[in-house]
């Protein structure tokens, strides 16, 4: 049974009380700064982390799984603790998926560019995304077939369809490539990125933070995004941000957009990804990060 819009309309409310809840927390340790910052390593991996990824989770996940005890809740930091990042899920089951801290590394060094992000999942469907930015008070928001809002205020794409006039972001974050060779990897992203400058793009920004990256195209301060090696937890929310402002996203190889394929194109337009899809980008394969079933 697929939820009905006065029951979205609750879940968005009680979402967005939890996220703003664990903002003030994320808000008031980043303006402590760096002093006394519990940092440590995930797993085998260099991405830096802090006690409070851990903190901030647990404590959206208790209050989600108060609100809605008959839901499944997803977190991040839970899936690395337990050394595998494969995700398995019901997806009859309304489902939330969550990052206390996209962009650990920029909060780390005090970068502003930090977001929580939390996405409500059934049947393979995102039906609602929040994306919220602590530090600036940036808040995204989405409802599937209501829109997507920034601050309130109605969001739309630049709707660019030409490669050359678009201003492009990307992701270079080794840390989630796990074992793909590293030295291949900086090959890769320097031949896309020559692809890209090749296409005549106006420009190329890398913010750090994926969830951020894709709701500056979503409000048209961006057009176009491309990354590999990322998570259902940093792609879910602002993909359905993205849709519901006028944008597209699919596979960088063309194919259809899967949540737990770890890969993005995202783009202000269907005619944008369509066009560069088409550039002659180089590709990083990865496993899925689910082996669900569809449903019957």
């Amino acid at each position: 049974r697929m939820e009905n819009e006065t029951t979205l309309m609750e879940y968005m409310e009680k979402g967005l009380e939890v996220v703003k809840e664990a903002g003030f927390h994320v808000m008031e340790a980043f303006h402590k700064g760096r002093d006394g910052m519990d940092v440590g390593r995930r797993g085998r991996e260099t991405e830096l982390v802090t006690e409070l990824d851990k903190k901030v989770e647990e404590l959206m996940k208790n209050k989600l799984e108060f609100h809605f005890p008959t839901h499944e809740v997803i977190g991040e930091e839970a899936v690395s603790a337990k050394e595998s990042m494969k995700v398995d899920y019901d997806e009859t089951t309304p489902t939330w998926i969550l990052d206390p801290m996209d962009g650990s590394t920029n909060f780390v060094h005090r970068l502003s560019l930090v977001s929580i992000c939390l996405a409500l999942v059934q049947h393979g469907k995102i039906l609602l995304g929040i994306v919220y930015n602590p530090i600036t008070g940036d808040l995204y928001t989405a409802r599937e077939g209501r829109g997507a809002y920034k601050n309130g205020f109605r969001m739309k794409t630049s709707h660019q369809a030409s490669i050359n006039a678009a201003l492009v972001m990307g992701s270079g974050g080794r840390h989630v490539l796990g074992s793909v060779e590293k030295k291949k990897v900086n090959q890769i992203y320097a031949h896309n990125l020559k692809e890209t400058w090749k296409a005549g793009v106006v420009g190329v920004r890398w913010l750090g933070n994926a969830s951020l990256s894709i709701c500056a195209v979503a409000e048209g301060a961006a057009d176009f995004f491309l990354a590999y090696g990322l998570y259902c937890w940093n792609m879910g929310a602002a993909v359905l941000i993205l849709r519901e402002a006028g944008g597209a996203v699919g596979d960088p190889a063309g194919a259809d957009f899967q949540l737990m394929g770890r890969r993005i194109a995202a783009a202000a337009s269907p005619a944008l990804l369509k066009a560069a899809s088409a550039l002659p980008f180089r590709h990083i394969a990865f496993p899925p990060q689910t082996q669900s079933e569809p449903p019957a």
